[in-house]
């Protein structure tokens, strides 16, 4: 099975994305070869030009903590499922795809079951309550052009 997951680095260790529009890599990873391509996203299109290449790659599933319209929208028309899932690395959350203990889910029927994307995350510890991670900080890391460009604009002004 092959997945698109919208990742916080670029390895399988990395942790998977809050959200598939502000991940600083996508990883193409094939579970049972283990193969990775890593594409860095730099700009707004990057995610869809990920999308398009997933797509052209017959990736089964799309990997991340929540989904903007837009990229819903190219989901539904490659006919690839999600996974909402965020906190855990992209290689257990791909192996808890594949065991069926996280579910994916079909785009083109959440119109009639049209609930609020962020209470349909899935997480490894539903009950537990830990400290904020330092991948628990909000939008971007500060190794891309993105983040760089976040620091220097709202840096030192009480944002």
């Amino acid at each position: 099975m092959k997945f698109l997951v919208a990742s916080i680095g670029n390895r399988l260790e990395s942790y998977v994305a809050k959200r598939f529009e502000h991940a600083a890599w996508y990883l193409i990873v094939d579970s049972e070869t283990q193969a990775i391509e890593a594409i860095r996203h730099n700009t707004p299109q990057d995610r869809h030009a990920a999308l398009l290449k997933a797509a052209s790659a017959e990736v089964h599933a799309v990997v991340a903590g929540r989904f903007g319209e837009s990229s819903l929208k190219l989901i539904r028309t490659h006919d690839m499922r999600i996974a909402f899932v965020h906190g855990i690395t992209a290689k257990l959350a791909m192996e808890k795809i594949v065991t069926r203990e996280i579910e994916l889910i079909d785009v083109n029927g959440m119109r009639e079951h049209r609930t609020p994307l962020t209470g349909m995350m899935q997480r490894v510890f539903p009950g537990r309550k830990t400290g904020r991670s330092p991948i628990a900080s909000a939008g971007y890391s500060s190794d891309s052009q993105r983040g760089h460009h976040h620091l220097q604009q709202y840096g030192g002004r009480g944002h």
